[in-house]
């Protein structure tokens, strides 16, 4: 927001108070004159000029009101409001109307900076349009809310390795016609008890993106055979203990989606994914997506803003 700034012009102008008051006389002595005039006979032209001098004053009045102090006053609540356009729109009429004032120059600095601003978003605006999902940045490394995600070893395979303990581990084979889209993904967390986001699979198709299907959180790795089964406790795997947290995320996509369509890997901007605790599972501890909602089918302008997209499969065929 501009700062305000004193203009040494401000005794150029008569006080708020001064003219309140010349305007209520006024009206006192056009109001008495009018009762007078009713009993005694007015002429035309006494009623016409005290007509005049309090419309004047009320000219005057409001005049005064629109200071280049007051003017810069209005526009700056109406920034704060965040109200854009109604303080641009102020912004620019201080700016015409007092060019060469402290306050205009402010204003003026205000305009150029929102001119670019808009030239800016335009530009990106054209971009997208241009470019399409082609427009969309592949970010391996995000933070949303309270979390960061590094996103690591991202590929199409046939087998989704988790649930490592020892030298042992636990796998997962996609059936016939299908892949497992798997990764390695470390989490830190500023907090003791965060909500993760959601990974979610879509295919570019008619010009939008569908949703196939939401990535499941596994854990990469676990103390020891014990804690897996939930004998004991793994630190290692709790954010309370931890402040990072290594992760094997995968999910099973068919064969004709990701040899046909451009396959996007996002992660959504919304910290819904919750901490499970069930003493009888193995794991103990798992995260669930159950709380969250995909949107089913996106054009550009929704998947860049509410997604950030991680990876992009057959970029060729966009």
């Amino acid at each position: 927001m501009l700062n305000h700034a004193t203009n040494h012009t401000q005794n150029r102008y008569p006080t708020f108070e001064k003219t309140s008051r010349m305007k209520k006389t006024l009206l006192l002595t056009f109001i008495l004159f009018v009762i007078f005039s009713c009993q005694n006979g007015p002429t035309q032209s006494e009623f016409d000029k005290l007509k005049a001098d309090l419309e004047n004053c009320s000219n005057e009045n409001a005049e005064l009101k629109n200071t280049p102090e007051n003017r810069l006053l209005t526009a700056q609540k109406l920034e704060n409001e965040g109200k854009i356009e109604q303080a641009e729109k102020e912004y620019r009429e201080l700016a015409n109307k007092f060019p060469k004032s402290e306050q205009g120059i402010l204003a003026q600095k205000f305009v150029e900076k929102r001119e670019k601003e808009i030239e800016k978003i335009k530009k990106e605006e054209e971009r997208k349009k241009q470019l399409g999902f082609k427009a969309l940045k592949e970010q391996n490394k995000i933070e949303q809310g309270d979390v960061t995600l590094t996103f690591s070893k991202i590929q199409l395979g046939k087998r989704w390795y988790f649930d490592r303990y020892d030298d042992r581990y636990f796998y997962r084979d996609a059936e016939r016609g299908n892949k497992h889209l798997t990764a390695t993904l470390k989490i830190k967390s500023k907090s003791n008890e965060p909500k993760l986001p959601p990974i979610y699979v879509y295919k570019l198709e008619n010009g939008n993106l569908k949703f196939i299907s939401t990535v499941s959180y596994a854990f990469y790795r676990w103390k020891d055979y014990g804690s897996y089964l939930g004998n004991y406790a793994d630190y290692g795997n709790d954010f309370a203990h931890s402040p990072t947290i290594n992760f094997s995320p995968g999910v099973s996509l068919s064969d004709e989606d990701t040899k046909n369509y451009p396959i996007f890997l996002m992660v959504k901007k919304d910290n819904c994914v919750i901490r499970e605790s069930a003493r009888f599972d193995n794991p103990p501890v798992s995260y669930t997506t159950a709380t969250c909602d995909a949107d089913r089918i996106m054009d550009v302008d929704k998947a860049s803003s509410d997604y950030y997209t991680i990876k992009i499969f057959n970029k060729q065929k966009i």
